[in-house]
């Protein structure tokens, strides 16, 4: 069983498509299922920033 320090000691090296390697620390928990897996890449800064405004903005359209 891992203890916290060890995953923040060695955390695991993944790939980044635009960014390239970096460590990520795996999820701590479980629940009687397999390990949690990254799905997906870290967004990049800014990436995601028009998609939130865009929702944020139809949000408060609706309200």
């Amino acid at each position: 069983m891992a203890t916290l320090p060890d995953p923040v000691d060695d955390p695991p090296l993944t790939t980044h498509p635009v960014a390239g390697a970096y460590r990520a620390i795996p999820g701590m928990t479980r629940f009687g299922r397999p390990p949690v897996a990254i799905r997906r890449h870290a967004p990049l800064i800014g990436e995601h920033t028009r998609e939130a405004v865009e929702e944020a903005e139809a949000r408060t359209a609706e309200s």
